[in-house]
């Protein structure tokens, strides 16, 4: 019987190698993908009325509790783009002990009109090097996103679940079948490869104003980081300005 990955509630080594960094980094311009085996790539339909009331209600609902838990930040987050409810973008953090950790990942959240009862639609914007996520489409092969789905689910377990799913892939089902190969054969090469692809695409999402609304006080902490490294820079021009030798060259910016 297949293992499922469990579902996070809302309250709740390596291979002898000598591959380089020059190694790991080659699998960053990789540019085809063998075909994926993911076995949860259709949901079981249940037949209910698309778009009622009852149903908006509900998207309502959970869009209220999401930007709640917003304000206190952490390491998943959600809104909705614009006036549209059905568009969402999440945005998960990396879990600490992995590749992925110091990274931000966003995630493309589609919402259909018979939700709760048939999963939303996610994928990976932000590249990563994981056997359950396309490297090329950010297309996730995940239980609960699939036939495990279950209307008692919301979007934000399902956004812990993939969380929990880059602490814990599963490569014996992979999405990205180079992927998985690399982590069954060579741990190292493939460690290396998801921490390069981690600093090359993830982590300048970590600092981009475009994730700030996990902490409401972000854009002020920024403006004042910035005013203090510019009264930083002109503290240092003085002083070397006062203590330069008469001699040196003058208008000269300090190094």
């Amino acid at each position: 019987m297949k293992k499922h990955l469990p579902v996070r509630k809302e309250n709740d080594q390596d291979n002898n190698s000598s591959s380089t960094t020059n190694r790991s980094r080659a699998g960053a311009s990789t540019t085809t993908r063998k075909s994926t085996s993911c076995n949860y790539g259709s949901s079981s339909s249940i037949m209910q009325p698309a778009g009622g009331r009852r149903e908006r209600k509900r998207l309502e609902k959970e869009l209220a509790d999401m930007r709640e838990k917003n304000k206190a930040g952490g390491g998943v987050v959600a809104d909705a783009i614009g006036e549209n409810i059905q568009i969402w973008e999440g945005v998960i953090q990396g879990p600490e002990d992995t590749p992925y950790f110091g990274g931000v990942y966003k995630i493309q959240i589609e919402i259909p009109d018979d939700y709760p009862y048939n999963p939303p639609k996610m994928k990976f914007v932000t590249k990563i090097w994981h056997p359950n996520i396309s490297s090329q489409t950010g297309a996730i092969c995940l239980d609960v996103l699939g036939k495990e789905w279950s209307p008692a689910l919301s979007i934000r377990t399902a956004l812990l679940s993939i969380q929990a799913l880059l602490s814990a892939a599963e490569p014996d089902d992979p999405q990205d079948a180079e992927v998985a190969k690399m982590y069954k054969s060579n741990r190292t090469q493939f460690n290396e490869t998801a921490k390069y692809w981690c600093e090359t695409y993830a982590q300048e999402n970590a600092n981009a104003k475009e994730s700030s609304y996990a902490n409401p006080h972000q854009p002020k902490i920024d403006q004042i980081m910035e005013i203090r490294s510019e009264q930083k820079y002109r503290t240092t021009t003085y002083v070397k300005k006062f203590l330069r030798p008469k001699n040196a060259m003058i208008g000269a910016r300090p190094v």
